[in-house]
């Protein structure tokens, strides 16, 4: 089974001066979930159109840690793309321990093994060829777009799903869904005709949303932040290597637990700040006011920190109970 690389040009109906235009395969949301499987679609020889409400591929790490059965897939999908992968992400000692300690230069209080590490290694290594990967959503999204994009997917940021209806006629083939779709820089709307629509739009997804797909949602967590930062802490890493350092600051009444991750080993990092507690204060800061928490969390003063961005989020847990109807 296959579908044609081309796709139809966009149409004026008679009835209407929105244009319209027609694809087999239309992915809503263009990070990990879209981004792949464009391209394991791409590798039956399916192609279709790509598209995502943000202007470009995730600029902070976000989701990081990728496990071995999705690295297989990877690597069945193309043995280059698993080596780009590998090149861009760390492994092995970066993110062997769990770390428990007052500061990252002060008492650690314990340390675990972690992500096929410890006792266990042996079980780990013997059913995958391969091993946990610290990849950063950041630098996985570029090289799954390129490898969809160069095996005939055509890809649009800016572009954010209206709604869309199955059509009350069909052809031999069964029903289309026509999508509306708006082109968030020029301001145009214009319609998708398509045989199969996906949506990998993330928790709050729009096309659940129009389905109506029943949810299962547990009560919040708070709210937290992810700061992104620089900071050279090469000096002190020699025998604290780890994946997430837990930050427990017993001396300081904070509201929140700090837990430091590394994204490029040892000079680029993210703080996550988790309430403690789902009502936990937790107040929006200025760069100024997280670099003086950051420096605390880190206990070296010679240690420089730049931060570079701030993000905040709200812990869930929620879970989509029927995942299609029809072709959606």
């Amino acid at each position: 089974m296959s579908s044609s690389p081309n796709h139809i040009p966009p149409q004026t109906s008679n009835s209407t001066s929105i244009h319209t235009m027609s694809t087999d395969y239309l992915i809503i949301g263009a990070g990990p979930a879209g981004a792949s499987l464009a391209c394991f679609l791409a590798r039956q020889n399916l192609q279709g159109l790509l598209m995502s409400s943000t202007p470009g591929p995730a600029k902070t790490p976000r989701a990081h840690m990728t496990n071995p059965p999705a690295l297989e897939c990877l690597r069945d999908l193309d043995p280059s793309l698993y080596e780009e992968c590998l090149r861009l992400g760390n492994g092995d000692e970066v993110i062997r321990h769990y770390r428990w300690c007052e500061t990252m230069a002060g008492e650690e209080y314990a340390r675990n093994y972690a992500w096929g590490n410890g006792e266990r290694k042996g079980e780990y290594d013997c059913i995958s060829p391969c091993k946990y990967l610290d990849l950063p959503q950041s630098l996985l999204e570029p090289v799954l777009l390129k490898w969809a994009s160069g095996n005939g997917w055509r890809v649009r940021f800016d572009t954010r799903l209206l709604t869309f209806v199955e059509e009350e006629e069909g052809d031999e083939n069964g029903r289309k869904i026509l999508a509306s779709v708006v082109d968030e820089v020029i301001g145009v709307e214009y319609k998708i005709r398509t045989k199969y629509l996906f949506g990998a739009d993330g928790g709050r997804s729009s096309v659940a949303k129009i389905l109506d797909l029943p949810f299962t949602t547990l009560s919040g967590g708070g709210f937290a932040y992810n700061v992104l930062l620089s900071a050279d802490m090469t000096h002190l890493m020699t025998h604290r290597q780890g994946n997430l350092h837990v930050s427990l600051r017993l001396e300081k009444d904070y509201p929140f637990v700090g837990v430091m991750r590394q994204v490029k080993p040892w000079t680029e990092w993210v703080f996550v700040f988790l309430p403690k507690g789902p009502h936990a204060p937790n107040p929006k800061r200025s760069f100024e006011e997280w670099k003086v928490i950051a420096e605390d969390l880190i206990g070296d003063d010679s240690v420089d920190v730049e931060i570079l961005d701030v993000s905040g989020w709200v812990i869930n847990e929620s879970s989509a109970d029927v995942i299609s109807k029809g072709n959606v």
